[in-house]
């Protein structure tokens, strides 16, 4: 990925932070997660308004969802099977300069979706 472009999420992230309300809505990276109960219709008109503003779009009314890292339905919150397989998949370290390696790290920051760099 190109430098310029890995500060996109971050700052996106900065951005949507700062107008929307974080006790209804939250933002972690590039996803967005509207759980308000009382007000509802207000929060989420906040939401889309911002994401009209910058010229983003939504998806609506998803079985289920990945949100950092877990996937989210109406069963709850379960580990990221991608997630889950990559660790499994492991292998066993045979001496301490295994152990050091980042392997576990790369699995973690690639949050399933990407393969790591």
């Amino acid at each position: 990925m190109r430098p310029a472009l890995k500060t996109v999420a971050v700052t996106f992230q900065s951005l949507m932070d700062q107008f929307l309300d974080p006790n209804a809505i939250q933002v972690y990276t590039d996803d967005i997660v509207l759980f308000s109960k009382s007000e509802y219709s207000r929060h989420l008109g906040q939401l889309l308004g911002r994401l009209k503003e910058f010229g983003l779009r939504a998806s609506f009314f998803r079985p289920e969802i990945r949100f950092i890292g877990n996937t989210v339905s109406a069963r709850g919150v379960a580990a990221n099977n991608d997630k889950v397989a990559a660790v499994k998949e492991l292998s066993v370290p045979k001496d301490p300069k295994e152990v050091n390696e980042t392997r576990v790290p790369r699995v973690m920051a690639s949050g399933g979706d990407q393969p790591p760099e």
